[in-house]
């Protein structure tokens, strides 16, 4: 559920991403020079490809290609190698096609030098590595998108990808290079009570996730975290109050992508709002005293039981918001459930002040913010959720964690904030992905039966 990360994004393009190849020590980037002018695709050969790969990487090549496109047609959807030889030959070292009855291959090498894929390695002892399963920055794409691509990332450091959640994302990165180091925004930072409605909630819904990522059953998914729970909630419901004062539930439906995220958001908030309300009558019931925003969200969760609660625990977790509201039973809770979800909003607006994951400087900032209409609100509740991601990566650079994925809305905001010494910037979107494609392409066309 990043900014941005609907499938109606632009890509971005490899001109729109000067310098960004890799943060040298100080965290400034490094540009590769680039052959000046149009370029020529060099048809059915990878050789001059390869080169410019291996001396630049494959975001530079991804700048020089997208200035002469082969032919064929290049609209900036993201094109998989279809790969139709019959010939099972694809290992490459340094530009060089192994066969695999070469001398010195152990089988597990032979094995990726006669499989169907593409396996591009600078050097024999990468390919060596490989073949015994003990790096973790190269590798297959799985798919669905972009399948069979071979990806490239650094061998040290942290890859921070920032992706259109409907296209190439952090979990088929790390299927491919073999990773289980790695932060993402699907998973949250937060702690939660054990046995609580929340976690009760959260485990039911990222299990399946977690299992996605290669890490299932983890006994501590919080590692995993990249930012905070509440204003991404704040942030979805804040949405759908849109969508639902503007009668337009077509975007929520199946076809579009918000759909399936706000819905699983809603059932979140809905569980935070159960214990909040159970919190708030265990303190009624010994006379405590009740914050302001705990009692207004426990009495607008108690409201709003009767009516929407068999609705809200009947949403299917891989389901539509909008389709599961539009229907003759349903259309009649889009107002109580607005009302539910504005005053979920404004409650998690007043937590900002309170949260103890920023440094009070932050947290005065954001509370300072003008909030009073939807589009400001939508605007604190971005930056709040961009200023976690600013901490948790800063945080799973040092502590050497090889991943971190975002939406790449928020990738940007790292940028201009100045990434991470030690952090290198992917987009999976474009000209990043566009080139790894390219030259998975090019190699594939240079075999011939």
């Amino acid at each position: 559920m990043g900014r941005g990360s609907g499938a109606s994004r632009q890509p971005r393009t490899a001109e729109s991403e000067p310098g960004l190849d890799h943060a040298d020590a100080r965290g400034a980037p490094l540009a590769f020079p680039a052959p000046a002018g149009p370029v020529a695709w060099p048809a059915g050969d990878a050789g001059r490809i390869a080169s410019w790969q291996r001396a630049a990487g494959n975001r530079a090549v991804g700048r020089i290609l997208a200035r002469t496109p082969p032919a064929g047609d290049r609209t900036g959807t993201l094109l998989a190698p279809t790969v139709q030889s019959p010939v099972q030959r694809w290992a490459w070292v340094a530009g060089q096609r192994v066969l695999p009855t070469a001398p010195g291959l152990d089988p597990a090498m032979a094995a990726l030098a006669s499989d169907a894929r593409v396996h591009d390695y600078q050097d024999e002892p990468e390919l060596r590595a490989h073949a015994a399963g003990t790096t973790d920055h190269v590798g297959n794409l799985p798919g669905p998108v972009s399948a069979g691509t071979w990806v490239r990332f650094p061998r040290g450091g942290t890859s921070l990808l920032g992706e259109d959640h409907t296209l190439v994302t952090l979990d088929q990165v790390v299927r491919a290079v073999g990773s289980t180091s790695f932060v993402h925004e699907t998973f949250a930072v937060d702690a939660m009570t054990p046995g609580s409605a929340l976690a009760t909630e959260y485990a039911a819904l990222k299990g399946p996730e977690l299992a996605t990522f290669g890490v299932a059953g983890s006994a501590n998914p919080q590692q995993y975290g990249a930012e905070s729970l509440f204003p991404k909630l704040g942030y979805a419901l804040n949405e759908v109050v849109r969508y639902l004062r503007d009668g337009n539930l077509a975007p929520l439906k199946a076809g579009g992508y918000v759909g399936k995220p706000f819905l699983r958001a809603l059932r979140t908030a809905w569980a935070h709002s159960a214990d909040v309300a159970a919190q708030v009558a265990a303190l009624r019931a010994q006379r405590g005293r009740v914050p302001r925003p705990l009692g207004q969200l426990a009495r607008a969760y108690t409201r709003a039981l009767p009516t929407l609660g068999a609705f809200v625990h009947g949403l299917p977790p891989t389901g539509y918001l909008g389709d599961a509201l539009d229907t003759p039973a349903h259309r009649p809770l889009v107002a109580p459930l607005g009302r539910f979800c504005g005053t979920f909003v404004a409650v998690m607006l007043a937590r900002v002040g309170t949260d103890t994951g920023l440094p009070v400087g932050e947290r005065a900032h954001l509370a300072a913010m003008p909030r009073a209409t939807q589009a400001q609100r939508r605007t604190v509740l971005s930056e709040w959720r961009d200023r976690y991601f600013t901490h948790t990566v800063t945080a799973a650079v040092a502590r050497g964690v090889r991943y971190a994925g975002m939406g790449s809305l928020h990738l940007d905001y790292l940028r201009q904030r100045g990434l991470p010494n030690g952090s290198h910037a992917f987009y999976m979107n474009g000209a990043h992905l566009a080139a790894a494609e390219q030259l998975t392409q090019a190699r594939a066309g240079s075999v011939h039966p």
